[in-house]
């Protein structure tokens, strides 16, 4: 009820997280102690870090909203503006499990093939993810996660230098457009 609430009414929202993360091979990696590979940390310290500590703390409720774009060599938005609550708090664990084992181990032996990580795609979906619903009093926060490099340059047939001036002026126009109201984390 108050997901759709709040999309006949955005102007009742007070926060607006966009999450856009890693969706590559080399997110599949095993380094990180208690996890699975790196996208399984990223899902599970966001559930609990992020979703459930602000439910416990009492400093979120459904007001606050959630969406998240998963990307590799292209984005998908995975959900938007989804209220938090521990209904999020699940569908953040379910995309932690949403691979079997065999599915990430066919993923790995196709590394060659499959490893781009494309930034500048990812940052126009997260841009359009934050203007769904934008008004001036909602906070903006964009938590972009990856393990790497941006891909983009091969992609693009450009050089890893103007990639990253790309990604800067990227950033710099979300923060242009949304002034004080959007926190960046990378």
């Amino acid at each position: 009820k108050a997901k759709h609430l709040l999309q006949v009414k955005p102007q009742l929202s007070v926060t607006h997280t966009v999450f856009v993360v890693d969706n590559s091979v080399s997110m599949l990696e095993h380094d990180i102690n208690l996890h699975r590979d790196r996208q399984t940390a990223a899902y599970s310290m966001t559930a609990l870090e992020f979703v459930a500590e602000q439910l416990f703390n009492g400093t979120a409720n459904n007001k606050d909203l959630v969406s998240l774009v998963e990307f590799s060599e292209t984005p998908r938005t995975i959900f938007a503006r989804e209220p938090v609550s521990w209904v999020l708090y699940n569908r953040m664990l379910s995309r932690r499990d949403s691979q079997s084992y065999q599915t990430r181990q066919q993923a790995k032996l196709m590394e060659y093939l499959t490893c781009d990580s494309n930034y500048l795609p990812a940052l126009e979906a997260a841009e359009a993810r934050l203007r769904d619903g934008y008004h001036q009093d909602c906070a903006l926060s964009l938590f972009f996660l990856s393990d790497g490099a941006p891909s983009d340059a091969r992609q693009l047939g450009i050089t890893p230098a103007a990639v990253l001036r790309r990604m800067c002026n990227k950033v710099a126009d979300l923060s242009t457009k949304f002034g004080e109201i959007l926190n960046v984390k990378m």
